[in-house]
């Protein structure tokens, strides 16, 4: 249990992480943001 649930938090980090960058991205390209929605 202890494993699954570190193995959990850490995908958490991650997927918190890449969309921390996407939202970066968006706000410095607003470019990318016109094009893509």
């Amino acid at each position: 249990m202890r494993k699954f649930f570190c193995f959990t938090l850490m995908e958490m980090l991650i997927v918190i992480f890449i969309i921390s960058i996407g939202a970066a991205i968006l706000c410095y390209c607003p470019k990318f943001c016109e094009t893509h929605l």
